[in-house]
């Protein structure tokens, strides 16, 4: 799997996305990002290179699904981008700014920062056909800052 994930940002704030979480109906699909993740230190603009691994949830009353979190199936990654095209999902990935440092100027551009124009470009491989399927799609963000 590949997520690139880039956005406009105000204070020139790097930042790593860490969980995609998109709400459609009554259900809470959360796909935490693992592997290797290229950013950059100035602007949201990174390339993840790992995988995801999928947590259900009900929305409504907050009750998993799924106990934890497991790996994709094909399965998954079909839906999960069914639930990227459809026009009826919130979809935010949470993210968190690369240098985490807690200096008082460092935490006013955090606070402060605005991000626009968030777009993302998911790649996974399909083995049993061998191809890769791309699917593009825009979004909101959380930060965390700790």
């Amino acid at each position: 799997m590949r997520l690139y994930v880039s956005g406009n940002s105000k204070n020139n704030v790097g930042y790593t996305p860490d969980v995609l979480t998109i709400n459609n109906g009554d259900l809470q699909y959360n796909y935490d990002i693992q592997g290797e993740i290229g950013f950059e230190e100035d602007t949201f603009d990174c390339c993840a290179k790992g995988d995801l691994f999928i947590q259900v949830q009900d929305a409504e009353n907050d009750v998993s699904i799924d106990e934890d979190y497991r790996d994709m199936t094909i399965e998954d990654y079909h839906l999960l981008k069914k639930l990227l095209q459809d026009p009826e999902s919130e979809i935010i990935i949470t993210i968190y700014p690369v240098d985490d440092s807690e200096t008082d100027e460092n935490l006013k551009k955090v606070e402060t920062d605005r991000l626009t124009d968030c777009s993302a470009q998911l790649d996974y491989y399909i083995p049993n056909e061998d191809k890769i399927e791309t699917v593009n799609f825009k979004f909101v963000t959380e930060c965390y800052f700790e």
